[in-house]
């Protein structure tokens, strides 16, 4: 994790660096945490004696940090996290990923914005991990003004990974295949600075 954090904050470094002293001049630097949250449950009794009970939470949240520059280039890093909880049999899933961050961002108003995850990992089980993951994530969105430097909006996010190495209770395996997707609503904040 300490790894996962240095690379996230050289990411940052980099981007910011990188476009503060090209043409389109840094505007304003934007931090932007997104979440989802939902539950669900099944249950389901049968008169011959069938029970079937679950319960699902699913957390999603991506924390952006980048700028805004002068021609509404939105350029930054991100980091995401996803944790499902399967209550019924004390199950936790856990995916971290980070990535750097390019896209079209309006002061008030739509953006559209990409990120390309460099790392992620997906905790499956207690004894099952895929790691050597990579992945995209397309956010497309709305920011509403909530006063200075402050806003809220609605974001749909299309997210995707591959993983290329399994961790199977101790043993390390290649992967042929391995993926994961989620397309969801997201309330997406936004400070300005």
């Amino acid at each position: 994790m300490k790894k996962a954090l240095t690379g996230f904050l050289a990411l940052v470094v980099i981007s910011v660096a990188g476009f503060t002293g090209s043409e389109a001049t840094a505007q304003t630097v934007v931090f932007s945490p997104s979440f989802f949250y939902q539950t669900y449950k099944d249950d389901f009794e049968s008169e011959g004696g069938t029970t079937i009970d679950s319960e699902v939470g699913e957390t999603f949240y991506d924390i952006k940090l980048g700028v805004l520059l002068s021609n509404n280039v939105y350029v930054g890093a991100i980091y995401s996290q996803m944790s499902r909880n399967f209550a019924s049999s004390d199950v936790e899933r856990t995916r971290t990923s980070y990535g750097a961050s390019v896209g079209y961002m309006q002061p008030q108003g739509w953006y559209v914005v990409g990120h390309y995850y460099i790392s992620s990992e997906y905790e499956f089980s207690d004894t099952l991990t895929f790691g050597g993951g990579s992945g995209f994530q397309f956010d497309f969105g709305y920011l509403f003004d909530l006063g200075s430097n402050f806003q809220i909006g609605p974001q749909i996010s299309y997210k995707t990974f591959s993983y290329t190495e399994l961790d199977n209770n101790g043993t390390d395996e290649d992967l042929d295949t391995g993926s994961s997707s989620d397309l969801l609503p997201m309330v997406t904040l936004a400070v300005k600075f």
